[in-house]
């Protein structure tokens, strides 16, 4: 049975934290059929699903490459899941990353049934994104990541 990745507060505190300077960094897509996953300003959804937890991190935030067979989860230590990382749009950018960091599409993405059950009440209601959140300007989300999942099962 695969594992999934669980990023630790340690992990996103390893990001530099200057006043100034927002950071959002993740692996790029390397198969090329997955291109439509890439954004309008050519970033991949690993970047822009950072880009989204930033907002609820000081604008810090960063995926690793995945060891194969794996996929993310919301950070799922007691009291880590944020809006942000719970939200519609983080869940799909982060299943996308899963997917497009190998060419064989090998990584394991993690149900919506799974990410709800971690996310522990810190699920946005009715939006792809938590309502009273301003994304930074310069920061696109593709119309795919916006995309509720029970629209996906139907």
């Amino acid at each position: 049975m695969a594992s999934a990745y669980r990023f630790s507060r340690d992990f996103v505190g390893q990001v530099s934290k200057s006043k100034n300077k927002r950071q959002a960094t993740g692996p790029a897509c390397v198969d090329p059929d997955d291109s439509w996953m890439v954004n309008s300003l050519g970033k991949s959804p690993c970047v822009v699903a950072a880009q989204l937890w930033g907002v609820c991190n000081a604008g810090n935030a960063s995926f690793p490459a995945l060891p194969a067979g794996n996929g993310y989860r919301p950070e799922s230590t007691a009291g880590s899941t944020t809006l942000c990382s719970c939200s519609w749009a983080s869940y799909n950018l982060l299943q996308g990353c899963a997917i497009c960091q190998t060419a064989e599409g090998t990584n394991n993405p993690v149900t919506w049934g799974n990410w709800q059950d971690e996310c522990q009440g810190e699920l946005t209601d009715g939006t792809w994104f938590p309502r009273g959140f301003v994304l930074p300007s310069g920061v696109a989300v593709p119309d795919w990541a916006t995309t509720d999942r029970i629209n996906y099962m139907a």
